[in-house]
């Protein structure tokens, strides 16, 4: 694969649900941008550091079940709006969430490709 190029499975399914990214120290309440079965975008008031190890908690909603994931962040930029946007690859996924990000994934709900937009661009911004 080269440089720049997606390495994603599976597409991201939008989703409006809030959680909390909690740290060793502290628990910031976040909202979800949009989730695979592998990773997570979340919107956040706070920075974090690129490898940084958060817990991603999820409440009971329509879409998927009360959970706590490992994660680490792979991705942290600021928005236009002032908050930040944090990615983060899910560690040791389970069951449980596994069958609610495929049914999401494979569901009929909205996704986003972004393999082509700015969040995927090569090191010199392009």
């Amino acid at each position: 694969m080269g440089k720049g190029e997606d390495k994603r499975t599976f597409p991201r399914s939008l989703i409006d649900m809030k959680v909390e990214i909690r740290t060793e120290s502290h628990i910031f309440p976040a909202k979800i941008i949009d989730l695979t079965v592998e990773a997570i975008s979340l919107e956040a008031d706070k920075s974090f550091e690129i490898d940084q190890s958060v817990s991603v908690v999820f409440e009971t909603s329509a879409d998927l079940s009360k959970n706590q994931l490992q994660g680490e962040v792979t991705r942290c930029e600021r928005l236009d709006s002032g908050a930040y946007m944090t990615v983060a690859r899910l560690v040791d996924v389970n069951d449980e969430f596994l069958m609610d990000a495929l049914a999401l994934v494979h569901g009929s709900g909205p996704k986003q490709d972004r393999r082509s937009s700015t969040y995927n661009r090569d090191d010199d911004g392009r």
